[in-house]
């Protein structure tokens, strides 16, 4: 897949370092076409790990950009859940993280996202 990011990611952490906000938007396109815009404003926590594995996966890195969409395809339910997980798979790859790194985490989503995926349907239906 030919995807891109074509703008830098320009993040502030808030007071509690466990989430930053989007100071502009952020765009991913996908062969020439925009497929997803995240808001200024949107705040993501980066990829999901657990803290015990900070060391070895940090929260951001080549990731980084494909966490943040992926965080926003959750918060809004814009497509599927399996869609959101593969693209994220599929957008890892663009950024060049490692094809045994990138499957890693795609399996960590399908086997445990499900929970956040519930409660942002529950909240933003």
């Amino acid at each position: 897949m030919n995807y891109f990011f074509p703008d830098e990611l320009i993040v502030r952490p808030e007071t509690d370092w466990k989430k930053w906000v989007l100071l502009k938007p952020f765009r991913l396109f996908l062969g020439g076409i925009l497929i997803c815009t995240v808001p200024e404003d949107f705040r993501t926590d980066f990829a999901s790990i657990p803290r015990i594995f900070n060391n070895i996966f940090p929260k951001t890195g080549r990731y980084g950009k494909p966490a943040v969409i992926h965080d926003y395809r959750y918060f809004t339910g814009n497509v599927s859940r399996r869609e959101a997980d593969k693209e994220f798979y599929e957008t890892m790859l663009s950024q060049n993280v490692s094809k045994w790194k990138a499957w890693l985490f795609y399996k960590a989503v399908r086997m445990f996202a499900g929970a956040i995926w519930n409660k942002y349907r529950k909240n933003n239906p």
